[in-house]
């Protein structure tokens, strides 16, 4: 009986390693619906101002992470920021653009003072580094000042800091 040669071993090792990486794509891409928990971690920030002790909305131009490449926000108006915190490193730094009455914009400094630790939420979400603020301040050339309301920064958003404008 004659047999029928299917290809050489190059041939099985190609689609097998084709095979092998459609389904790990397709694997990884839909991620894990077992995980009910929010994975993501982030340092709330609110704006507030000094004259009227009250929360207030400004124009950002942006809010730019230093130390990193990324914008993290483009030009908006916001009352609130999420704010990610370096998960391997004690300082986390971001410049902010603020736009003044006469429409130039104004560039300041928030810094954060924070300890990292890291948290294994389960075994289907995976961990998070959640932080502890030790301090925070800020530049002067349209901020007043930056106050702690909860140093601890976890998985659920809440108000961290208020960032006061005069």
């Amino acid at each position: 009986m004659p047999r029928i040669r299917l290809g050489g071993g190059k041939v099985w090792t190609l689609l097998f390693v084709v095979v092998t990486v459609v389904c790990l794509a397709s694997c990884t891409a839909t991620g894990n619906k077992n995980c009910t928990a929010k994975t993501d971690v982030f340092l709330k920030a609110d704006f507030y101002s000094a004259e009227y002790s009250s929360s207030c909305s400004l124009t950002l131009g942006f809010v730019k992470g230093l130390g990193t490449d990324s914008v993290w926000m483009k030009p908006t108006s916001a009352s609130t920021l999420s704010l990610p915190l370096q998960p391997n490193d004690s300082l986390t730094a971001f410049a902010m653009s603020f736009m003044m009455i006469d429409s130039t914009f104004v560039t300041d400094t928030v810094f954060f003072l924070h300890t990292n630790q890291p948290y294994v939420l389960s075994m289907e979400c995976g961990g998070v580094v959640m932080h502890d603020l030790e301090a925070a301040d800020c530049t002067k050339h349209c901020l007043d000042s930056v106050t702690i309301v909860e140093a601890h920064v976890d998985n659920v958003l809440t108000t961290n800091i208020k960032i006061w404008i005069p």
